[in-house]
Formats: structure tokens, C-alpha cells, sequence
């Protein structure tokens, strides 16, 4: 969802399992990670799709680091997007 804007990269995948990260990461030229700090180190908006219990504490989370946050169905994966530009 993010990353299909045309000013913006698929920066960082975030998984509990690094393995599960890497498999989508690969595919789109991004980082993967298994550390949440690391994962929002590395963006500027973050999409998740994690269950609803879930999404409540890492949207939180996500949006005090000032990342823009989009939150969607349960996928077990999450995705950071960096502007093309480096912002």
C-alpha cells in the first residue's frame, strides 16, 4: 500500500522470525529485521497488518516515533516506507 506510491521505497520488512522478513524484503530490495526498534529506525510511515488485538499496542508504538501509520488486515508481517527522496 505504501510503497506503491511513486515517491516512496519499501525501506524495511519487520517479522517476529528474521526468516519470514527476508522472504518479502528480498522481493522488493528492502531490510529485513526481526527488531522493532531497528524496524522503526529505518522508515518514515509504517503500514502494519497484524491482528486487531495486536495493532492497538504497535500502532502506538509506531506512531510515537512520528512515522506516519496505516494499519491493516492480519498478515504477520510489517512494512516500512522511506520517501524516494531520503526524507
Amino acid at each position: 500500500m505504501l510503497a506503491a506510491g511513486p515517491e516512496t521505497t519499501l525501506a524495511v520488512v519487520y517479522a517476529r522470525r528474521v526468516e519470514a522478513a527476508r522472504e518479502l524484503a528480498q522481493r522488493f530490495g528492502a531490510h529485513p529485521t526481526d527488531d522493532f526498534d531497528e524496524f522503526l529506525g529505518r522508515c518514515d510511515a509504517v503500514a502494519f497488518a497484524v491482528p486487531p488485538d495486536v495493532q492497538a499496542r504497535l500502532v502506538t508504538t509506531g506512531g510515537s516515533g512520528g512515522q506516519a501509520v496505516a494499519a491493516g488486515e492480519a498478515a504477520g508481517v510489517e512494512c516500512g516506507c522511506r520517501a524516494a527522496d531520503g526524507r
